[in-house]
């Protein structure tokens, strides 16, 4: 799964980095101090970049609970928006309005520090958060959007990940937090072709994944390596969706809940005291009710599992060792 998370990663940066080669608006800034305020906008423009650089603390470019964005691209194609700050306490916020082919960017390092992306109806645009050190938050938030491609990574401690999505088309988020204490909470609603990568490695981290009208998804993932890890994901009113939780540790608990056409759910789990639950309610798709398929397999002492399926031709497997 991190090969995957990296290759990724990897075509987000290329895209990126494509574009801002191709730059022929630019606008640059770059501040080293402390109390700094930056903010870019750029409207109608074509082969554009905008980068906004910050060293030094209590840095500012944007207001994230406003969603003022520090750099703020709209109705342009072919942009490129990157804030990059080392520090303590900094902020920062990107806003893409009616963007194609755009690619945005926020790098953090340091702590306290808070990111936000926002992004509505654009095509074929990225999203590239990546966080290293301790009290991060980070904020992507995606609406009406075709082949959007959102990668959110944090390193340290203390970290917590939002991404909501609404009315989206291919390409789902992907998520990676590597640490302890870290939580990551996605929503999604009328989400088609959009799958879910969430991949957490430390202590104590918690996934949450709410998805509801959200048809031909594939498989979506919520793997967790540590001890005290909790994932849950709920689905409702969608067709054909997958889950594959996979949990390597101690004390781990995981809940799948779909409300769907054929739906399928796999937990795995490795170690101790481990609980898994999964409830499905299938919901006829035409003369034949479309089974759902659900299954458990726990490796180790004092399991507790349980499969609640309400429906007809469903399947269901539990498997303790």
């Amino acid at each position: 799964m991190k090969t995957m998370l990296s290759t990724i990663a990897a075509s987000l940066t290329l895209a990126c980095a494509s574009n801002f080669a191709l730059a022929q608006v630019t606008a640059s800034t770059t501040q080293t101090g402390t109390g700094n305020e930056a903010y870019t906008e750029q409207r109608t423009v074509e082969y554009a970049s905008a980068v906004t650089i910050q060293n030094g603390n209590n840095n500012m470019a944007g207001d994230p609970a406003t969603m003022t964005g520090g750099i703020k691209q709209i109705d342009s194609h072919d942009v490129y928006a990157r804030i990059t700050q080392t520090g303590d306490g900094n902020t920062a916020s990107i806003w893409q309005n009616g963007v194609a082919l755009g690619g945005s960017a926020i790098t953090q390092i340091g702590s306290n520090n808070t990111a936000t992306a926002r992004q509505n109806y654009t095509f074929m645009s990225a999203i590239d958060i990546y966080q290293e050190g301790t009290n991060n938050v980070a904020t992507v938030n995606n609406s009406g959007a075709t082949d959007p491609l959102t990668t959110t990574r944090q390193v340290g401690s203390d970290n917590t990940i939002t991404v909501n999505t609404m009315n989206v088309g291919a390409a789902g988020p992907l998520i990676e937090q590597t640490g302890t204490d870290n939580t990551a909470s996605l929503y999604q609603d009328n989400a088609t072709f959009s799958g879910v990568v969430i991949q957490q490695t430390g202590t104590l981290n918690t996934a949450s994944v709410s998805q509801t009208n959200t048809f031909l998804n594939g498989q979506a993932t919520i793997m967790q390596t540590g001890t005290g890890n909790t994932a849950a994901a709920s689905e409702q009113d969608g067709i054909a969706n997958a889950w594959l939780v996979v949990q390597n540790g101690n004390d781990n608990m995981a809940a799948v809940i779909q409300s769907l056409s054929s739906s399928e759910a796999t937990i795995t789990q490795t170690g101790n005291n481990n609980n898994a639950a999964v409830t499905q309610t299938g919901i006829a798709g035409g003369p034949v009710a479309t089974p759902n398929t659900a299954y458990i397999t726990q490796i180790g002492d004092g399991f507790t599992a349980s499969i609640t399926q309400t429906g007809s031709n469903n399947h269901a497997g539990i498997f303790q060792h």
